[in-house]
C-alpha cells in the first residue's frame, strides 16, 4: 500500500510540475521576462520592418533618457547614505530624497511618453491591437518578483 501512495505521490507532482511549466511558457508576462518587452510588443503590434526600425530608434531614445534618471538617483542616493556616518541637516535630507522621488516620476513620464510614440507608429488597422496592450500595461510591467537572470549593475 506504501509503494501505491509513493508512486501516486509522485504522478501527482509531475503533473502540478507539468502544468506550472505550461503556465510560465504561455502566460503572457512571463514570455515577457524571456522575450522581453521589445519582441512582445512587436508581435502583439504586427509592425513591419518599417515600424520595427523606427521602434528601434525610440527605444534607443527611451533606453537613454531612463539610464540618466537611473545614474541620477543613485548618485543622489549614494550623497544621501554619505551622510549616515555625520549628523545631516534635514532641509539636506528633505532636498536629495524630494530630488530622488522627483527622478521616480519623471522614469514614469519617460515610460508614458515613450508608449505614446509607440501609439503614433500604429496604423488604423493597429489601434484595436494597441487599445488591448494598453489594458495589459500594468500587469505586465507591474514589479514582482526580481527575474534571476537579470543582473543589475553595480
Amino acid at each position: 500500500m506504501k509503494r501505491k501512495t509513493f508512486v501516486i505521490s509522485i504522478i501527482s507532482l509531475l503533473l502540478i510540475g507539468n502544468g506550472l511549466l505550461l503556465y510560465m511558457v504561455f502566460h503572457p508576462a512571463s514570455r515577457m521576462l524571456h522575450e522581453g518587452p521589445k519582441e512582445l510588443i512587436i508581435e502583439k503590434l504586427h509592425f513591419d520592418a518599417e515600424q520595427i526600425a523606427a521602434y528601434d530608434d525610440l527605444i534607443e531614445i527611451h533606453r537613454k533618457e531612463v539610464r540618466r534618471l537611473q545614474e541620477d538617483i543613485g548618485r543622489l542616493k549614494n550623497e544621501l547614505f554619505a551622510h549616515l556616518s555625520d549628523e545631516i541637516a534635514p532641509q539636506t535630507f528633505d532636498s536629495l530624497t524630494h530630488r530622488i522621488g522627483y527622478d521616480f516620476s519623471e522614469i514614469e513620464r519617460v515610460n508614458y511618453r515613450h508608449f505614446q510614440e509607440i501609439k503614433k507608429l500604429c496604423k488604423p488597422e493597429q489601434m484595436q491591437a494597441f487599445n488591448k496592450l494598453t489594458h495589459e500595461l500594468s500587469r505586465l510591467f507591474s514589479p514582482g518578483p526580481p527575474n534571476p537572470g537579470r543582473r543589475r549593475r553595480p
